[in-house]
């Protein structure tokens, strides 16, 4: 007889999902072009029948940039409009969450970002778009290559100052000029 005669061999996939977030410029300015912005998995790794992986994607907005919570929500609404303007096919957006389906072929979300000129004289603005909460429904492995990007809006709004006088001379004891 055997003492063991069965041997039971587990096969763990090693195969990992890791999302990657790129930019095709890390500034833009204000009233310019738009930043294209991409997301894909690492290695064109793609979901098996039956299989699913997600991805939480939001904006954030650097302190000191003058964003209120009003306008934040606003800009919120563009961010999320133009992330689900023109998603692949087998990849859906519900609120902030791209889920990547089996019937997903492995093509890039991406989309475009722009900055309004304001007519506003201000500092170098940033925000960073950021990648979070990654996983798969067969419980595999998930995470980020790359789950943050930065992008710095420079102003296009010049402040320039203009100083005129009436004449160049004026005589001694008498004269007065004006400045403006």
């Amino acid at each position: 007889g055997y003492q063991n005669d069965t041997v039971t061999t587990n096969i763990s996939d090693a195969t990992q999902v890791l999302f990657d977030l790129s930019q095709s410029s890390a500034t833009i300015s204000e009233g310019g072009g738009a930043d294209t912005y991409s997301i894909t998995t690492v290695g064109g790794v793609v979901p098996t029948a039956g299989e699913s992986f997600s991805v939480d994607v939001s904006i954030i907005f650097a302190n000191g940039n003058g964003v209120t919570d009003a306008s934040a929500a606003d800009l919120n609404e563009v961010f999320l409009t133009a992330l689900g303007g023109s998603l692949p096919t087998g990849v859906t957006l519900a609120g902030n969450t791209l889920t990547f389906h089996d019937s997903w072929d492995g093509a890039a979300v991406t989309f475009d970002l722009s900055a309004a000129s304001d007519a506003l004289a201000e500092p170098t603005e940033d925000f960073d778009i950021h990648l979070s909460g990654a996983s798969t429904t067969s419980g595999g492995t998930a995470g980020y290559q790359n789950d943050t990007v930065t992008t710095s809006i420079s102003d296009a709004t010049q402040v320039l100052f203009d100083l005129s006088q009436s004449s160049a001379a004026i005589g001694e004891g008498g004269g007065a000029d004006t400045y403006s």
